[in-house]
């Protein structure tokens, strides 16, 4: 019974990585390995792909 609630809960996650705008937020940050860190985060934490570096980046420059 066990197993089967973790089969279920990995079914439901899943669905809602489907069904996520995470898709959407994926292709900016795969073509930009070059770009500082700070970059990436800020586009994760906001969900845009504003160019703003978060402090702490300078040193990936």
């Amino acid at each position: 019974m066990m197993s089967g609630d973790i089969d279920s809960r990995v079914s439901d996650v899943m669905n809602l990585t489907s069904i996520s705008p995470v898709p959407t937020i994926i292709p900016p940050l795969l073509p930009a390995p070059s770009k500082p860190s700070g970059y990436l985060l800020n586009i994760s934490a906001n969900g845009d792909t504003s160019p703003v570096v978060l402090p702490g980046a300078a040193a990936d420059f």
